[in-house]
């Protein structure tokens, strides 16, 4: 995100989701299972995208 202009679509796009991820740990499953089923699906897409914001960043940092 360092190369990023901050305020741009994509780095609040970014900004966004890392802020969610960050919070998301703060809230346990509960009783409702469909509530759970949805916020473990969005962690496991927040995941994914962690994962290629790191892929990226690290073939880009490669010589």
């Amino acid at each position: 995100m360092d190369d990023m202009w901050r305020g741009s679509l994509e780095w609040y796009r970014s900004r966004s989701t890392l802020d969610r991820v960050e919070s998301s740990g703060d809230h346990p499953l509960g009783s409702a299972v469909l509530g759970d089923l949805t916020h473990v699906m969005q962690l496991a897409r927040d995941c994914r995208w962690l994962l290629e914001l790191h892929s990226t960043a690290e073939r880009a940092a490669a010589p």
